[in-house]
């Protein structure tokens, strides 16, 4: 028999046979159609999900927040409501937020009162705490009898936030012509004030104790002496004047030390049965190294002058 030659395939059974390529494409596109789908879909259900951050366990308001240590004293007790008020900041805050803590040191920190920003802690539920040093008044300017409370530095306190006593108990600086410009919480960049807000603080721990009043600055200087140069008298209730020197933080070379100045005060408050008595007032020098000077100011009486040696 002779052998029977096959019959090439028809057009039909060629596309009954499974194409590779296109087969692998279908597949690769059936397996990321999940995938592509719920991207289509994620924003409009993300849209549909509540917000965490609005959520009230995570806003922070400012019944929520704190200053540690708490306001005292003249410093206002709405510290905090105040600073918020006048910042124009949103009442309410989120813990979510990774600026949060941020602003609050920002909002804060414009306060006249604070001196500086230690730490800010934020937890859950919301609460905040804002860790602070506050400026702490030492002197008050008297110019032409409005008074104005400053720091060690000559920052201006806001004046309001003190009551008649409360400014009263600070010592009090005198010689000043010209007010502050702007609002509180600027350095008063006067000689006098930075150099009187200095002595201020070094005197006002014993100020009612040794009977003083007010901080002048000496009539024999000119008004465009640097702070460090300018000397100063201290005057009593009685009116007895007190050569202190200069401020401390001083260059001058042979200027007695602030604690040097002090114990001679003391010394002589001791010793003297206080500044003014017997038949005050007095001129008491306590600049010099190795004395101390008094001298009678009455005028109708003769002077007596008594030197003592200060213990160093």
């Amino acid at each position: 028999m002779g052998r029977q030659k096959k019959s090439p395939a028809t057009p039909a059974a060629e596309s009954s046979q499974p194409q590779p390529g296109k087969s692998g494409r279908a597949r690769r596109m059936l397996k990321w159609l999940p995938l592509l789908l719920i991207l289509s879909i994620a924003p409009a259900a993300r849209d549909q999900l509540p917000k965490l951050s609005e959520r009230p366990e995570y806003q922070l308001d400012l019944a929520k927040l704190s200053l540690e240590p708490a306001p005292s004293g003249p410093v206002p007790a709405d510290l905090l409501e105040r600073v918020f008020e006048q910042d124009a900041a949103d009442d309410t805050l989120s813990i979510l937020n990774a600026t949060t803590a941020r602003r609050l040191a920002e909002v804060v920190g414009q306060s006249p009162w604070i001196r500086a920003i230690r730490r800010v802690e934020i937890g859950y539920p919301a609460r905040g705490t804002i860790s602070v040093e506050y400026r702490q008044p030492v002197a008050v300017i008297d110019v032409d009898g409005a008074w104005y409370p400053v720091d060690v530095d000559g920052i201006v306190l806001p004046p309001k936030d003190f009551t008649l006593a409360q400014a009263m108990a600070y010592p009090r600086v005198v010689g000043v012509k010209v007010r502050p410009r702007g609002q509180p919480g600027r350095q008063w960049a006067n000689p006098v004030v930075l150099a009187g807000a200095r002595i201020a603080d070094v005197l006002r721990a014993d100020w009612s104790d040794l009977g003083l009043d007010s901080i002048h600055p000496r009539p024999d200087q000119d008004d465009a002496t640097p702070w460090h140069d300018l000397q100063f008298d201290l005057w009593t209730v009685g009116k007895s004047r007190i050569a202190w020197g200069r401020a401390p933080g001083t260059p001058h070379p042979g200027e007695l030390s602030p604690d040097q100045k002090l114990t001679r005060l003391h010394k002589c408050y001791s010793e003297f049965g206080g500044f003014d008595s017997p038949h005050g007032p007095f001129e008491i020098d306590i600049r010099h190294w190795q004395e101390v000077t008094r001298r009678r100011l009455s005028t109708n009486q003769e002077n007596a002058t008594r030197t003592v040696r200060p213990r160093r």
